[in-house]
Order: structure tokens, then C-alpha cells, then sequence
């Protein structure tokens, strides 16, 4: 009996990573959009936060292709998709600037940590620790980029010449500030630090899991970094700036840091798949923790 081929949509999925037109990496898709959803739908979701999302995935994909390209030895197999993406997401980012020239105000936010990436990368170290943790923030960080168009991106009077303009500088003066921790932009920084802190978790868990199987180094890092979360949140949560969902996930979380490589040493490895797939489920898990109402 002749063996079954690799399933269509399979080897369709595995020429489009080989060739840069999509990352391998399952946790990724989460990462680039969770935030964006997270942030309008904290604030007050608005149809430009499609453009938004949009845009951001394509740069996504666009800083994808380029990190291969840049560490290939062989460039050309990944120019076709390293082109497309580039002109994706420029035409997105114009069109967020038509939009909300005020946008630009996070571009020096953004800058250094694309550069990291981009020089990790270049210097063919795309998976070292400071390129993912890079990465790991500027997604996160488009959670505060999503609540702040919900809000109008509202800016102080002569903002542009004092240099007042930023959320954390003035939030009192912002649309979406409320006396209330629970909402305004108390509220949104400590949603996009607690999910932040969930991306940047998953970087030493999934590491103590498959490259770091079994160093123990990378086990304590990864449980203490949940455990540190977890005090966040309980804080957080104490404060009335999210729900007790929150704290109740960490918890679990940070258990699950110590008994997945636990069951792994036990009984074998799990597969990259598995793995992925938590994380996905994982995500969605504290996004609607966050989402709660305290």
C-alpha cells in the first residue's frame, strides 16, 4: 500500500514559512494581534482599529521576511515575500497617518526596540533573548496604541510644543481618564503591562520546554518570572484595576511553568504543536481576564 502524501493545505502552509511569506512560530499570531484586540475593545473599539490591526500584522510578517533575508545565505527565495510585505504594510501605515497623524507620536517608542530586532537578526542571533524580548514588548505595547485611538488620542492643550503629549506624562488631561482605577488610563497600563508580562513569560517557558529542555536554569527563571506576575496582578487586582480572574490565572500559570517540564522529564517531550497550541489557548485565557470587569 502506497503511504498517504502530506496533506494539501500542509505543504501549501510549509512553502509559504519557507519561502518568508509567514512565521513558523505559532505563538506569534497571538502576540501580533491579542494586544491590538485587548486595547480597543478596553477602551471602546472603533472600525479604524482594523487598519490598525491590519497594518501591525503586516509589519509583522514584513519584519518576518526581513529577519530571514538578513541571516539567509541565500536572499533570493525570500525578496518576493520580503517586497510584498514592505509595500503591505507602507500602505497601511499611510493610511494610519491619514487617519491619525497623532499616531506618529509612538514611533520613538517603537524605533529602538525594531532596531534590537533588527540587528539581532542581522547578525543572524534572531532568536536570542533580547530580539524576542524586543519584539515581545512592541507587541505588547500596541495594547496602549489601540486604547489610546479608542480614546480620540485626545492630547493636551499645547501639547505639541511642551512636550506633554504622552499618556504616562499627563493621563489625568486624556479622554478615557477616570478617577476610578478601573478605567481610564490607569487601567490601560496596567492591562498592557499584565499582558506584556504574559508575552515576555511565554519567551523562558516555551524555551525550558524545547531548546532549554531540561536545564533547570530556564525552569526557576521561567516559574519565578509567573511568580513575580502573579504578585502584579494580586496587586492589581487588590486595587480594583482588574478582576480577580486575573491573579487566579497567574496562579495557574505559574504552576503550569513548573509542572509541564516536570511531566516532560517524567514521560518524554511534548511536541511544538502542543506546545503552541497552549500558548494560543493560554493567551486567549488572559485576554479575557483582562477583558472582566473588576
Amino acid at each position: 500500500m502506497t503511504p498517504p502524501g502530506p496533506r494539501p493545505h500542509r505543504s501549501t502552509r510549509r512553502r509559504l514559512v519557507a519561502r518568508g511569506w509567514i512565521t513558523d512560530q505559532h505563538g506569534a499570531w497571538p502576540m501580533a494581534t491579542v494586544p491590538i484586540v485587548v486595547g480597543a475593545l478596553t477602551g471602546g473599539a472603533r472600525w479604524e482599529h482594523l487598519a490598525l490591526l491590519a497594518g501591525w500584522v503586516a509589519g509583522f510578517l514584513f519584519f518576518n521576511a526581513a529577519s530571514l533575508w538578513l541571516r539567509a545565505p541565500r536572499r533570493a527565495r525570500y525578496r518576493p515575500a520580503l517586497l510584498a510585505w514592505a509595500g503591505v504594510a507602507a500602505g497601511f501605515g499611510l493610511l494610519l497617518v491619514v487617519l491619525a497623524p497623532r499616531l506618529l507620536w509612538w514611533v520613538p517608542v517603537f524605533a529602538p526596540l525594531v532596531a534590537v530586532a533588527l540587528v539581532e537578526a542581522w547578525r543572524r542571533r534572531g532568536r536570542s533573548l533580547p530580539s524576542r524580548l524586543s519584539a515581545v514588548i512592541a507587541c505588547g505595547l500596541t495594547c496602549a496604541v489601540a486604547y489610546d485611538w479608542a480614546t480620540g488620542l485626545v492630547r493636551p492643550e499645547g501639547a505639541w510644543r511642551a512636550g506633554e503629549a504622552w499618556p504616562w506624562r499627563d493621563a489625568a488631561a486624556l479622554t478615557g481618564s477616570a478617577p476610578a482605577p478601573s478605567t481610564g488610563w490607569t487601567h490601560a497600563w496596567i492591562v498592557t503591562a499584565l499582558l506584556t508580562a504574559y508575552f515576555i513569560g511565554s519567551v523562558p517557558y516555551v524555551r525550558s520546554l524545547i531548546r532549554e529542555r531540561g536545564d533547570r536554569r530556564w525552569i526557576a527563571g521561567s516559574a519565578a518570572w509567573h511568580a513575580l506576575a502573579t504578585g502584579g496582578a494580586v496587586s492589581a487586582a487588590a486595587l480594583g484595576a482588574v478582576s480577580w480572574a486575573a491573579p487566579a490565572l497567574w496562579a495557574l500559570l505559574t504552576a503550569r511553568a513548573l509542572l509541564v517540564p516536570w511531566d516532560q522529564a517524567r514521560r518524554g517531550p511534548w511536541k511544538p504543536l502542543s506546545i503552541g497550541l497552549g500558548e494560543v489557548a493560554a493567551c486567549l485565557l488572559t485576554a479575557a481576564a483582562l477583558l472582566l470587569p473588576a
